[in-house]
């Protein structure tokens, strides 16, 4: 398909992403579907832990998975990180790309992150990625195999407890119709140090109306003041969805190698620091490309990557957008 073509075929499904909860609900279900019948000869039934999780997250839109990393391998990937270059932002899609001294960026900058080969180059990561439990939470979430379509890595500074301009306000992810993001610390994460913030239900309009609902809310009030907030990524309503929807937050803490799975359409934000560091990773699983997957590239990283990798169908089909960035 030309590029042209790929990329309005992409704006097309950002704009049924940001339409209305329900158009978007629909049209997930709709390419789910097609791309399970599509796909049914590498689906995987999940086990029963990974319905069970995969349950959960259909019901509050977050799970808390435990510490998921040894230490050895935390401080494996962690050295690995510490040694590589290092540019300002959150990610590398909005950097500069100019390579900078950690230190300068601990002083002057909320963010620090990693360009993709170097990312894609990180020991562990990619397997971690591919853990098997992992996969079956995600395609049981989504209704059809996963695909990853982007992984990122970053670190969050301290500045004097000042909040970025971006990820350190309640907001919606807008990727995919349907996605899951993992989240792993690779520093100690306490209050203070950029624990992560999710306000559960908020995931889901339906889910969230039951909620409200039993909490007494009337259908006036839900329509005027909380349909709104599913309306775009809600960066400039933050304050009024922390007002309104801030007692189901969940505030997630704890020890290197930790991890959750959450529905990032769901509103989260990262606490801004008041001291130290945070190193921080995602992987996420959506239903195929999207607007800001990995992709469309010239495979420059497949002769590293695939090595790492289980040589199946179903480990290609999950890994094509990394394959072929």
């Amino acid at each position: 398909m030309p590029d042209e073509d790929l990329d309005i075929l992409r704006a097309f499904f950002h704009e049924v992403n940001v339409t209305s909860p329900e158009t978007r609900a629909l049209f997930a279900a709709m390419l789910s579907q097609v791309r399970r019948k599509a796909r049914a000869a590498i689906a995987e039934p999940p086990s029963e832990a990974a319905a069970r999780i995969a349950g959960q997250i259909l019901a509050e839109g977050i799970a808390d998975l435990g510490t998921r990393i040894d230490a050895s391998t935390v401080a494996a990937m962690r050295a690995y990180f510490e040694a590589a270059p290092i540019y300002a932002g959150h990610t590398t899609e909005d950097s500069d790309l100019v390579a900078r001294d950690f230190e300068v960026l601990r002083r002057t900058s909320h963010y620090g992150c990693y360009d993709r080969r170097t990312i894609l180059g990180c020991p562990h990561l990619v397997e971690i990625a591919n853990d098997p439990q992992l996969l079956q939470i995600a395609e049981a979430y989504l209704g059809c195999p996963p695909t990853i379509y982007h992984i990122n890595a970053w670190w969050s500074f301290a500045q004097a407890g000042t909040a970025a301009s971006v990820s350190q306000s309640l907001h919606r992810d807008m990727d995919d119709l349907r996605f899951l993001t993992l989240f792993i610390f690779l520093t100690p994460v306490g209050p203070r140090n950029g624990a992560h913030r999710y306000i559960k239900y908020s995931h889901d309009k339906t889910v969230l109306t039951q909620v409200l609902k039993a909490a007494g809310w009337q259908d006036a009030a839900l329509q005027a003041l909380v349909y709104p907030l599913f309306l775009g990524d809600v960066y400039d309503a933050s304050a009024k969805a922390d007002a309104l929807l801030g007692q189901f937050e969940m505030v997630w803490t704890g020890p290197a190698g930790s991890a959750v799975l959450a529905d990032t359409h769901g509103l989260h934000m990262g606490l801004p620091l008041h001291e130290g560091e945070r190193l921080m990773l995602w992987v996420r699983y959506g239903l195929g490309p999207n607007h800001i997957s990995f992709g469309g590239g010239t495979g420059e990283f497949a002769a590293m990557l695939n090595p790492r990798l289980p040589q199946t169908a179903r480990a290609r089909y999950i890994n094509r957008l990394l394959l072929t960035d």
